[in-house]
């Protein structure tokens, strides 16, 4: 068994990729079971649990996990007629590899965000708040392994500081699989604190919900709200504005479950762009997510889409509509062929449970009302969750689909795969 330590918290709590155990912060309550938790850990399990919810109902969530499932399929590749031990490890390292990188362009990782010449700026930035901050977007491309740039373009969002200006830029947030599942998920936030706070409480919702999009920190959650408020005062007047929390996570909720990787769907979505996007059309030479939300917005704009249909969470309306100026299908039948493959898949790699843990999300989720899968994602739960809950500073809640012991073999794997990783830049060290 992994020594690996499933009991670090991230913040409030975390939802981990590697072992999909849920972790909050505090003390385990007591009774140890679901509905002993309350307050600031039910709010957090809330946000941590509509994580695991679209991570394994989405077609972008399930993209991610097929990763997971190829570079377990890594592990068992076999060694070739006269291959050396360490030929055939490097072999599979290379594989690894090239399957980790695959992943990292989509994802998007760290090394492509942007926070500007001046660190000082997101300081001053966080401050001074609304008024000072100026928005614009754009298209920047993948790197090479060489360090040259490749013709890989993806789609960002940029802040800038009293003027839009390279100067004044305290920030560049790529729209890749992880900042859209991330926008997911604080939408799920907004969603319980508004089924929580009920008609009379939900203004102030909307406003705490805006000051949280102006501090530089929580850009990751909130990038796309910004444009999405540009987006309503341009359909509707200023005063709608305050729908923009609500409107980006409706669009991030959409937009994460369109096949973009599928050869016809990509094909009629560069067909739409050449109409009414022409500019980004011309950067998207291969699938990539981040160009979902752009193309979400021009359809949004061209739609006959009203106000209220915003602020009543008609998630399944406003997808049909975006669908029809698309020319897409977004309906999940090629969400579910991908978990019912990711299913059978990680079974033949004997991680049964995980599979189990896809077969039970899949008819938890279709029993919830489209506005319930944001706004009350744990309904119909009784006494734990179908993972392992645990708790910063004692004790867990055993799940009843994964187990802990299930958790502990998910960190082996991704030890393992580390380890195949790092082994080309540890013995692959003399310059050319």
């Amino acid at each position: 068994m992994s020594t690996t330590n499933l009991w670090v918290p991230e913040t409030l709590g975390s939802f981990a990729l590697d072992t999909l155990a849920i972790t909050l912060s505090g003390e385990c309550p007591k009774p140890a079971a679901l509905e002993s938790v309350q307050g600031t850990q039910r709010s957090t399990l809330e946000h941590e649990f509509g994580h695991l919810l679209h991570y394994t109902n989405t077609y972008l969530g399930l993209r991610h996990l097929a990763f997971l499932a190829d570079l377990a399929d890594g592990l068992r590749l076999r060694a070739l007629d006269g291959e050396t031990p360490e030929a055939h490890y490097t072999r599979r390292s290379e594989r690894a590899l090239l399957i980790y990188r695959l992943r990292q362009t989509m994802t998007i990782d760290d090394e492509y965000y942007f926070y500007g010449a001046r660190p000082d700026l997101a300081d001053e930035a966080a401050q001074r708040g609304h008024g000072a901050w100026c928005t614009s977007d754009g298209v920047g491309h993948l790197y090479h392994t060489d360090g040259t740039v490749s013709d890989r373009a993806f789609w960002y969002v940029k802040f800038h500081l009293d003027e839009m200006t390279q100067e004044r830029c305290f920030a560049r947030v790529p729209a890749g699989m992880r900042v859209c599942l991330e926008h997911m998920a604080r939408a799920i936030d907004l969603a319980v604190d508004l089924r929580e706070a009920g008609p009379d409480g939900a203004i102030d919702v909307f406003n705490r919900a805006v000051r949280l999009a102006y501090h530089p920190g929580n850009l990751h959650y909130c990038a796309l709200t910004h444009l999405s408020g540009l987006l309503l005062e341009q359909k509707y007047g200023r005063s709608s504005v305050v729908l923009a929390p609500v409107l980006a996570g409706m669009l991030v909720l959409h937009l994460c479950d369109i096949p973009f990787d599928d050869g016809e769907t990509w094909s009629c979505l560069r067909e739409t762009a050449r109409a009414i996007y022409p500019s980004l059309c011309d950067h998207m030479k291969y699938p990539h997510p981040s160009f979902l939300f752009p193309l979400l917005r021009r359809a949004f704009l061209q739609a006959d889409i009203s106000a209220d249909s915003i602020a009543e969470l008609d998630c399944v309306g406003l997808g049909q509509t975006l669908d029809a100026v698309l020319g897409v299908r977004s309906n999940g039948e090629a969400t579910l062929s991908l978990r019912t493959d990711l299913a059978r898949r990680f079974r033949n790699l004997g991680l049964s449970a995980v599979s189990d843990l896809l077969e039970w999300s899949g008819a938890h989720f279709q029993a919830l009302a489209p506005a319930e899968r944001l706004s009350n994602p744990t309904r119909g739960l009784a006494g734990a969750l179908p993972v392992p809950l645990l708790f910063e500073r004692n004790g867990g809640i055993e799940g009843t689909v994964l187990k802990m012991d299930d958790c502990f073999r998910l960190a082996g794997l991704h030890s393992t795969i580390a380890a195949q990783l790092r082994y080309p830049f540890i013995r692959n060290i003399v310059p050319l």
